[in-house]
């Protein structure tokens, strides 16, 4: 059953198509809009989220797990998942504008942060 429907899932979710596109960017000496668009294919590692759904019904099962404890897990990680997410899309679309000051982040920032301070900025914007 895995092989019919799940393997493919977790195939799709595994291909490292953010580097590919990168390296064939480079080859093809695209621009840097193109890039940017390219990175999007990232969002295909998103298909094995369906793990979690499993691994909460295993757990809501568990006689040693608490009902409480799995209710609050469970809840802190969508809480994650959604913050994560929409840090992502905020950041994807102040670095679609280059981190310019007429956009959301760009007055935020100072030009020597690096990427993770970024990163750190949009998801504190996107709670």
């Amino acid at each position: 059953e895995y092989l019919n429907y799940m393997f493919w899932v977790d195939a799709v979710g595994v291909i490292p198509f953010g580097a590919i596109a990168y390296f064939l960017a480079d080859q093809l000496g695209a621009s840097s809009e193109t890039i940017l668009v390219l990175s999007l294919l990232q969002l295909s590692r998103l298909a094995r989220l369906y793990r979690i759904k499993k691994l909460f019904r295993e757990l809501r099962n568990n006689l040693f797990v608490n009902l409480l404890t799995f209710t609050l897990l469970r809840n802190f990680s969508v809480a994650v998942i959604a913050c994560h997410v929409q840090a992502c899309i905020m950041y994807f679309l102040a670095r679609a504008q280059h981190f310019e000051r007429d956009t959301w982040l760009g007055p935020l920032l100072y030009k020597s942060e690096s990427s993770f301070e970024r990163y750190v900025t949009s998801l504190y914007w996107s709670i």
